[in-house]
């Protein structure tokens, strides 16, 4: 009874601490002389995320010879980070994965064909705190961590228009 909800509130304490403390990191970093090769990184991603059940369709072919300025780690963290996202708000949904390359920027597509994000929350999905799955234990710092290691490492992530599911658009100049 009681203890069992004191256990609880006490494990989401802990995870809240934990993901704030990712985030002060994250907003802190600086970056390091680390690189990782975009197209190694992201097939491992997605083959792991595979294995674990998740649907990964990714689109070939990959800039083979693009290397990113962020450890191999940090950018598998990312990528991680986002499928996980799209396992909690779309369960069972196809995660796509699809490269595009103009004008010295590097673009990664990643989308889903679950329900989306409303355009009430669309504005918000960024900031630290705001999730829509607190029930079930998100934290709401999944996205800022990502946004904010992405800045530090010379990357962006926006929200794009989407008719069909979420997509993010990770972008680098290469």
């Amino acid at each position: 009874g009681f203890l069992n909800i004191i256990a609880k509130d006490t494990a989401r304490l802990d995870q809240l601490t934990r993901r704030l403390l990712e985030l002060a990191r994250a907003d802190m970093a600086t970056p390091g002389k680390e690189s990782c090769l975009f197209a190694a990184v992201l097939r491992a991603a997605a083959h792991r995320a595979r294995e674990g059940g998740q649907l990964i369709e990714l689109h070939e072919p990959l800039p083979e010879q693009v290397s990113l300025p962020i450890s191999a780690e940090l950018f598998d963290s990312i990528l991680s980070g986002l499928f996980d996202n799209a396992r909690q708000h779309a369960p069972g949904a196809v995660v796509t994965l699809a490269c595009e390359q103009a004008k010295g920027q590097l673009s990664l597509l990643v989308s889903d064909n679950g329900p989306g994000i409303s355009a009430g929350n669309a504005d918000q999905i960024f900031t630290p705190f705001f999730t829509t799955a607190r029930a079930s234990g998100n934290t709401g710092f999944g996205l800022a961590i990502i946004r904010s290691l992405l800045a530090v490492h010379g990357g962006n992530i926006v929200l794009e228009p989407s008719s069909n599911g979420a997509r993010f658009r990770l972008s680098w100049t290469v």
